[in-house]
Parts: C-alpha cells; sequence; structure tokens
C-alpha cells in the first residue's frame, strides 16, 4: 500500500519555518511541485515525478525534499557527482576499490559537503575542510591520501561534465601531515619472521599429509606456493600449467573479482597489478625444488583425480580456486597457531624481506614484480639471469619440504 501526500502536506509535515530564509526558498520551491508524493512499502522509501516527467525518490521525507530542491534549483550536489563519477569510475577498477571509494566517502563526507553545490565549492573551503576532518578523526597518511584521491575523481569528473572549471583538491599533503597520525611498525608488524614461516609451513604439510581432501589439499599448497614464491596472492588461482616453462614459471596474470548484483564473480586478468592492467610481458621465477615438489604433487593428484584442467591450483570440480578461498585457508592456519598476523600479504613482505637477503633491490624489483618506479625502474623481462640468483638464495634460506609424503589418492 502506498501513501500520498500533497507537496503542501510535505511543507506542514517538514515543519518548515517560513520566517528563516532557507526554510522560505525550500517552501516555495516544494509549491511549485504539483505531483503527488508517494510512499513505496515494500521499498522504504518516498517518489514522485518532478513537473517534467522526471522520478525521483528518497528515503525518507526531507531526503526526498532536498532531491527535489535540487531538481528545481538546478544545483549539482558534491553527492550527485560522486555518485556519477564512481559508477563511470567502476569500470576501471576492481570491486574492492570500488568498494574502498564509498568506505572513504562515508568516513570523510559529512552531510554540509554531501549537499554543497559543486560550482561553490573553492580551494579554500576543501583545504579548511580537510584540515576539520584531520582535527576531528586525525587519520594515518595513506587513509587521508584515500580522501584526496577521491576528491580528484569527483572533481575531474566535475570538469568533464562541464559542471566546474577547476579542480580545488589540494597538490600536497604537506599542511595537514602535522594533524595526522603516524604509527612506526617495525618489521613483526608487516612480516612474518624466518621461525614463523616455518611454523606455517609445518602446519600446512600436517594438513596435507592428514587430508583426504583434494580441495583442502590444494588450498594448502597454494600457501605454500606463496611462501616459497613471494607471488601475490591474486596471481595464484590464475596461473597456468602453460606458465611452467623449464626451470622457469611466467608470472602474467591473475584473478580479479566484480560484484555483479550482489554476487561475486572472478575472471581472469592476462596482467599483473603492476601492469595496472596493461600487459607488459609479466616476470619471471624460479621454479625451486621446493616449488618443483609441489607442481610435481599437484600433477600427480590431478592425474588419480582425472582432472583436465589447464589450472595448476584447481579444485575438485576442475575450476580454479578463489582469492578469498586462499585467504581463508591462511587465516584459519594461522589463528590455529596464535600468529599475531593474519593478513596473507606479510608472506610476501617475509619473502621480500627475509628470503632475498643477498639479492640486490634491482634483483628484487624484477622478482617480486614491484613498480619499477619504485624499485628503481628495472624491468627486463627478456634475461632471466636473476631468477637463478634468486632461485639459489630460496633454496638455501628456505628448509626443504623433506616431510611432505608421497602424492596418495584422495577424494
Amino acid at each position: 500500500m502506498e501513501k500520498r501526500i500533497s507537496s503542501e502536506s510535505l511543507i506542514n509535515q517538514l515543519g518548515l519555518d517560513i520566517t528563516k530564509g532557507e526554510d522560505v526558498t525550500k517552501a516555495q520551491t516544494l509549491k511549485q511541485h504539483r505531483r503527488a508524493i508517494s510512499y513505496n512499502v515494500s521499498g522504504d522509501y518516498y517518489y514522485t515525478t518532478t513537473n517534467d516527467g522526471v522520478r525521483k525518490q528518497g528515503k525518507t521525507k526531507e531526503k526526498l525534499a532536498d532531491v527535489l530542491f535540487d531538481y528545481y534549483n538546478n544545483i549539482t550536489t558534491f553527492k550527485k557527482v560522486f555518485e556519477e563519477a564512481i559508477e563511470d569510475h567502476r569500470k576501471q577498477v576492481a570491486e574492492r576499490t570500488y568498494e574502498d571509494y564509498f568506505d572513504t566517502y562515508n568516513y570523510y563526507v559529512d552531510n554540509e559537503l554531501a549537499k554543497k553545490n559543486i560550482k561553490d565549492i573553492t580551494p579554500k573551503y576543501i583545504e579548511d575542510y580537510i584540515f576539520k576532518k584531520c582535527a576531528e578523526k586525525h587519520p594515518k597518511e595513506k587513509h587521508l591520501k584515500r580522501f584526496i584521491g577521491l576528491l580528484n575523481i569527483v572533481f575531474t569528473h566535475a570538469i568533464r561534465e562541464s559542471e566546474v572549471i577547476f579542480n580545488p583538491t589540494p597538490r600536497t599533503l604537506a599542511p595537514f601531515r602535522p594533524t595526522l597520525t603516524y604509527d612506526v611498525k617495525t618489521a613483526e608488524d608487516k612480516a612474518y619472521s624466518i621461525k614463523e614461516a616455518a611454523l606455517i609451513t609445518d602446519a600446512l604439510v600436517n594438513v596435507i599429509n592428514g587430508s583426504k581432501s583434494y580441495d583442502k589439499t590444494i588450498k594448502a599448497m597454494t600457501i605454500l606456493f606463496a611462501l616459497n614464491s613471494g607471488v601475490r596472492v591474486g596471481e595464484i588461482p590464475s596461473l597456468k600449467w602453460e606458465d611452467i616453462q623449464g626451470n622457469y614459471i611466467h608470472i602474467h596474470s591473475q584473478q580479479v573479482s566484480h560484484n555483479v548484483n550482489g554476487h561475486i564473480e572472478y575472471y581472469f586478468l592476462n596482467s599483473t597489478k603492476d601492469e595496472k592492467r596493461h600487459p607488459q610481458g609479466g616476470r619471471w621465477i624460479d621454479k625451486t625444488e621446493n616449488i618443483s615438489l609441489l607442481l610435481e604433487y599437484i600433477k600427480k593428484m590431478q592425474a588419480e583425480a582425472q582432472l583436465n584442467t589447464e589450472y595448476v591450483f584447481a579444485l575438485s570440480n576442475g575450476e580454479w580456486c578463489t582469492v578469498r578461498q586462499i585467504d581463508n585457508a591462511h587465516r584459519t592456519i594461522c589463528k590455529k597457531l596464535g600468529l599475531k598476523l593474519t593478513n596473507i600479504h606479510a608472506i610476501r613482505m617475509y619473502f621480500n624481506s627475509y628470503v632475498m637477503t643477498e639479492n640486490s633491490v634491482a634483483d628484487k624489483a624484477q622478482y617480486m614484480g614491484h613498480s619499477p618506479r619504485v624499485n628503481l625502474d628495472c624491468y627486463s623481462f627478456a634475461d632471466r639471469e636473476y631468477t637463478d640468483k634468486v632461485g639459489e638464495t630460496v633454496n638455501k634460506v628456505i628448509p626443504p619440504l623433506t616431510n611432505l609424503a608421497p602424492a596418495i589418492k584422495i577424494a
């Protein structure tokens, strides 16, 4: 059932004080609205059609009144541009990044900024606004950078749509740094120690040796592969048998996710994270002794299960495992061991900081696939000599998987 009210009733229900300038303006605007306002019970929102036939809705009567006021006064609010900009930007980013935009918006953007006309936002206004938020929240620099990035996306979109002619977003964080929070993280806060990595390895080997579940074994194998290679978690599910070439492994793809009507879908992307969705040939890593053992083990498992799949870390149904499944398996192991860190990125940090201690920054950059800009801008995919150097170090530092039982037939 829908409850219908007139614009006059809406003005009365909102309790607008017609002696105040802002309320007078809003009341006069709403009086021009000639269409009935209805309430949708199932959707729990109010809606109407403007005088020129455009449907508008709001979660509450107050919000619908604001929408109508902005529409009839030709006001383009910051919130409206944000929603348009992020929806347009969604095609260019992963689903997790898209969701992060809304988290950042909800954290920093209050009602004042959300309702402000985009044309009225000046460099002075936005600078004062950021100072206010920094004083309230004392964010970390990395977190504030997300908000600055969000502002740039919004105003770049506004410029493109001819809503504004310049971007008022600050070009530097320097003025705000005194109000930010800085945590000095130790190595223990970011990476597993060699001892912790050994504990995880032993626990995973025990899982494999004691499990008769194909999928549980494969998930344990993915984490062992990460510990022995330092690759990103998204680069593990997308690894194919054709990427194993002689003594080397070609890392050139990743699994990414996308939210489709509330359901997470995963798809193959033929580029790594540092390549920014523009394939540049990927990178090569060494097929070390432990990795060779893992690959042989998986080959036997797939043969016994009669799995015909292109993916190395395929589940029992032949489909690739997902990043979320690897994350969950890793977190479960770490919690059982009572480890402080449960973020799988700690494996990558461990590999870079403790395993490759004898390798140069340039070798690390190539092997790990870091940004060239951060790691001396050094990439040479044709030359694989650096993989031999890192491979020798890996074989020397990481203990061999001597306790891994021979592959057995599992259901």
